[in-house]
């Protein structure tokens, strides 16, 4: 996620769960896979100076503090990822 663009991960969760058992693993694994590299991402930013304009953004989206706003971060890739791995799934399943 650090050299692609953010949409690369979704297709990489489509990929997974098109190649997942069932659809309870396909959806926990693209989730906790997606969110994992976010979170990765997203404690390098901060760590190399980026807690000055999370604290900005937070302050400004009204959310007056930056851990929640990092939180509120990370539930976007779980969606996603969610998604696009119970997509993945879904074709697997019309295509059979």
């Amino acid at each position: 996620m650090y050299f692609f663009p953010w949409w690369t991960g979704s297709l990489c969760c489509l990929i997974i769960g098109y190649i997942s058992v069932d659809i309870k693993s396909s959806i926990q694994l693209t989730s906790f896979g997606l969110t994992t590299s976010w979170a990765v991402i997203l404690i390098y930013r901060w760590i190399i100076g980026g807690d000055i304009i999370m604290a900005r953004v937070a302050t400004m989206m009204n959310v007056n503090n930056s851990i929640m706003f990092a939180i509120i971060i990370l539930i976007i890739p779980i969606i996603i990822g969610g998604i696009s791995g119970l997509t993945g799934k879904l074709i697997r399943d019309a295509l059979d």
